[in-house]
């Protein structure tokens, strides 16, 4: 059935995008890394790209690792999320780095640092951006299409796809019933939003 998958594939990529724009983040920010500007200025461009430029060539990749018609090809390209790092870089450059020079002297372990020092700091921004790609994961509509075949595997964003004439209502009823996870986490994450981008250093 349709749409069996839905919140743990809006779930996993908000997790999975948060955590790994926020070691990004760190690594082109504050851990010394060489090319980290450009590699911004790069992430910027992706951004600006429409989402039908990058589907042949994840496509072609999960066919060569073999993942094409699982639920990791829904969950990869989703979580390696070029808007994410970004929008992680740019809170990360706007904190203070006495916090991180002191804690450097206290420890080598920059995992540690991270976790302990840089993450306290970086909470509201972790919190908007797993809203904001749990949205993205939960109303996808391109990758399911190309990537898998299987409709178990496919979303409730794709639900439409499958209808036949005459279930308008039905539709719609979906409709309010996909914004309710949605706004939800809007209304839990209100405060963490507004922190968020009004922090931003663009």
């Amino acid at each position: 059935m349709i749409g069996n998958y839905s919140l743990f594939y809006a779930a996993g990529i908000g997790a999975g995008a948060s955590l790994l724009s926020l070691l990004a983040a760190f690594g082109l920010t504050k851990a010394g890394f060489r090319y980290g500007k450009s590699i911004s200025f790069l992430l910027l461009l992706l951004i600006l790209m429409p989402l039908q430029t990058t589907l042949l060539p994840n496509y072609i990749g999960l066919r060569d690792l073999g993942l094409l018609d699982t639920r990791k090809a829904l969950l990869l390209p989703m979580i390696c999320s070029p808007f994410a790092i970004y929008l992680m870089c740019r809170y990360m450059e706007g904190i203070s780095d006495e916090n991180w020079e002191a804690a450097r002297l206290e420890t080598d372990s920059l995992f540690q640092i991270l976790f302990c020092v840089v993450f306290p700091q970086m909470r509201a921004c972790v919190a908007a951006v797993f809203v904001f790609m749990f949205a993205e994961g939960f109303n996808m509509i391109e990758q399911p299409l190309y990537y898998v075949k299987q409709d178990k595997l496919k979303p409730l964003s794709i639900i439409t796809d499958s209808m036949q004439a005459g279930e308008e209502k039905l539709i719609y009823a979906i409709g309010i019933v996909c914004m309710i996870p949605l706004l939800f986490l809007y209304g839990f994450y209100e405060e963490e939003l507004a922190d968020g981008l009004g922090r931003l250093k663009m």
